[in-house]
């Protein structure tokens, strides 16, 4: 697998638009690229593969073809979903945008590779405010995909539900500097729809929010 760095990477990508850079992030990107998709091929269980392709690390994590792309964008684009989730699990922005706006899951759904997508909207991969591509649900409602509408339109109610219910925990707006944030004693009945864990993805799968059912702070 190429040992390309970082910052050779990086002056590649600062020389975007010039023919020879492009060929040869393309060149480079799809040498890391075809490396995981053998290592994934080949019979190991799980944990060790896991461990093979976090120690490679650094070496696929930088790379991007002349588009953007990482090594995540192909992965999901190809639908290989052994590969999308080791890549997940050892460290790869679920929410990284390419040269225009798509990230892993809108690529998986444009090509209809349901497990895949499924994975990483259930991980935690951004859903709205999509401002230079087509959102995932107009993706998946475009392709005629039932299951895919279904599934967001789903994880879009819940995380409306779990606004409204964060919301109601305070009772003076937080943005009006004429307000204090004193909050009035509240009791949060304690259902199992809100007292599970939720993590919000900002970014990326290192980035989290962490609320607890509003059980903590508004008590």
């Amino acid at each position: 697998m190429d040992t390309t760095n970082s910052s050779e990477w990086a002056e590649l990508i600062n020389n975007i638009s010039l023919k020879k850079a492009n060929k040869e992030l393309d060149r480079r990107t799809k040498q890391v690229f075809d490396g995981l998709r053998r290592l994934a091929s080949v019979r190991m269980v799980d944990e060790n593969l896991l461990s093979s392709i976090e120690d490679q690390y650094d070496v696929w994590a930088p790379a991007r073809d002349q588009y953007l792309r990482s090594v995540q964008h192909l992965t999901a684009f190809e639908g290989n979903t052994r590969l999308v989730k080791c890549l997940v699990l050892t460290g790869a922005e679920i929410n990284l945008q390419d040269g225009i706006g798509q990230t892993p899951l809108t690529l998986a759904l444009h090509k209809s590779h349901n497990a895949a997508a499924q994975f990483l909207i259930e991980i935690g991969s951004v859903l709205q405010y999509f401002e230079n591509t087509v959102c995932p649900l107009d993706i998946a409602k475009t392709k005629d995909n039932v299951t895919m509408t279904k599934l967001i339109e789903r994880k879009l109610s819940e995380e409306e539900s779990i606004k409204k219910h964060v919301s109601s925990c305070f009772c003076r707006l937080v943005g009006d500097p004429n307000q204090t944030m004193e909050v009035d004693s509240i009791v949060i009945e304690q259902d199992n729809a809100f007292s599970r864990v939720l993590n919000i993805n900002l970014g990326d799968q290192k980035n989290t929010v962490t609320i607890q059912g509003c059980s903590n702070s508004c008590q």
